[in-house]
């Protein structure tokens, strides 16, 4: 374990969920806005992913923080890349309870996707695992009463699913939602 620093939000927390928000208009100047950054120990994460096929696996780990039920969706201390050979690390986290979420490159039919979720508490963690999985669809027909809306195409539609815990789901899109022309 090395010394860096943790993520600290106004008015000096380490969690997102408890941040305040700071308005500032266009041209504007904002005083009196402090907070100290805390030096911590930061931690190397590392581990193999697995489920694609051999030299398939590279892509990208998102750190993202697990505040529990009040996420805050936001940016966490980072990421890295997944080797070739599913291997990845992660040289500086900083305690916390995050959720690691693989992607590899490219898109399509073929995607894969992985995550879990990991508590960093001040000393090395390796061997963690990640599993990719094909994600879940979710196909149906937009329907209008009285039939669609005249001179609006049907590529101006978009369904998007929203998970109603969105935490324990642990869901997240590979790909934009597309709807046919047929709608």
């Amino acid at each position: 374990s090395d010394q860096g620093y943790a993520p600290s939000y106004f008015p000096g927390t380490p969690s997102m969920s408890d941040a305040q928000r700071v308005t500032v208009g266009v041209g504007q100047e904002v005083s009196g806005i402090t907070f100290g950054m805390t030096p911590t120990r930061v931690s190397r994460v590392s581990g193999r992913v697995i489920g694609g096929k051999p030299g398939e696996v590279d892509g990208f780990v998102m750190v993202m923080p697990d505040d529990g039920p009040n996420q805050v969706m936001g940016m966490g201390p980072g990421g890295g890349m997944v080797q070739p050979d599913g291997t990845f690390e992660l040289p500086a986290v900083p305690p916390g309870r995050y959720l690691l979420r693989v992607q590899p490159r490219g898109n399509g039919d073929d995607v894969l996707v992985g995550m879990t979720c990991i508590t960093v508490a001040g000393a090395d963690l390796s061997n963690v695992v990640v599993a990719l999985q094909k994600p879940g669809t979710v196909s149906g027909r937009i329907e209008f009463e009285g039939g669609p809306p005249a001179g609006v195409p049907a590529s101006q539609f978009r369904v998007q699913p929203m998970p109603t815990d969105p935490i324990g789901s642990r869901s997240f899109m590979t790909g934009p939602p597309r709807t046919a022309d047929d709608y």
